[in-house]
């Protein structure tokens, strides 16, 4: 009788089949949307670093002519337009990794990040005042904490813990190196902007050392041409702060927030790990380097929300990277 049911079903071209194997194939879409949407975001971002807070800021220092002018407004418009796209996507960004979070029955995750996303728009028409400033910081602050809690409970290697929390304690120090000054101004306090600056100067300390456990997590395995490929950046980095390390100072604040109050051998070297690991990873299909380069286009320290965003999602991608990738 079930035969003959199932016969009359498929005749009327209805297989029994078919709705369970399109809701599989909508499944496995919805990562693959989400790792396009996310290779999208670093590209985004890498521009809006390298065009927006690098090149059109180290544009001062060159002569004026009529045709760099003209050459200067065309790639000051073209980082305008990959910041502008980049923001999108993060928002976005976060409130997929919102609904992950609440499919997994992670409320905090997805309540906080709902709700930063959804200040963030509301701040582009109504703008925010000390105090918005001030409760932005403290949910963003309360966000990566609970993103390291849910690191230490996916991740019980040493390596790959370490590697996961170090980005979180460096999230923590900037954010608070922001708060403090914010709590000054909204209450009235007097907390010493020593403190502020000690925490400033731990979390890039902390921040140098991340590329180095990173690439101890994920990036040991590394080709000589990884090596080799990786270098490139790392060596001008070198050649640039020996032959005019006043410039290389201005120009590392203005891009990426960091002072380098550490010896620049240090700064090279982590650097170069860097590379080595988003190449390695790169080629592996992992996304333990799509998050380093989201830690390095938001910065030390940021201050817009879409670069705080981009560290929140690179501390997603380093806990859970599932959500974005199947095969993860």
């Amino acid at each position: 009788m079930y035969s003959r049911i199932a016969a009359w079903i498929e005749k009327r071209g209805a297989p029994l089949l078919t709705p369970i194997e399109e809701r599989a194939d909508d499944a496995s879409a919805r990562p693959e949307a989400a790792s396009v949407a996310l290779r999208w975001l670093v590209i985004a971002g890498l521009a809006d670093w390298l065009i927006t807070r690098t090149l059109t800021r180290a544009a001062i220092f060159m002569p004026k002519s009529p045709v760099l002018i003209g050459l200067y407004r065309a790639v000051s418009l073209l980082g305008n337009l990959a910041s502008t796209f980049a923001s999108l996507l993060a928002v976005g960004m976060l409130v997929w990794l919102a609904w992950r979070a609440w499919k997994r029955t992670s409320y905090a995750v997805a309540l906080l990040a709902i709700i930063l996303a959804a200040w963030s728009l509301a701040s582009l028409f109504t703008g925010s005042g000390v105090w918005g400033r001030l409760v932005f910081q403290i949910l963003y602050l309360n966000l990566v904490i609970v993103l390291c809690w849910h690191i230490w409970q996916k991740q019980r290697s040493g390596s790959s813990l370490i590697a996961g929390w170090l980005p979180g304690v460096v999230l923590l120090a900037g954010g608070i190196s922001h708060l403090l000054p914010a709590i000054n101004q909204a209450a009235g306090w007097s907390v010493p902007t020593l403190v502020g600056r000690r925490v400033f100067d731990l979390g890039e300390l902390l921040l140098v050392a991340t590329p180095i456990m990173l690439w101890w997590a994920f990036g040991r395995a590394a080709a000589w041409r990884n090596w080799l490929l990786a270098g490139i950046p790392a060596l001008a980095f070198a050649s640039f702060h020996l032959a005019n390390p006043a410039m290389a100072g201005i120009l590392a604040i203005w891009s990426t927030g960091l002072t380098l109050y550490l010896p620049w051998p240090v700064y090279a070297l982590s650097l170069w790990l860097a590379g080595v690991t988003v190449i390695t990873t790169s080629r592996r299909g992992e996304l333990a380097g799509l998050a380093m380069l989201l830690l390095a286009a938001g910065g030390y320290a940021p201050q817009l929300s879409s670069q705080i965003f981009f560290g929140l999602i690179a501390m997603w991608l380093l806990g859970r990277p599932e959500d974005i990738s199947p095969e993860a």
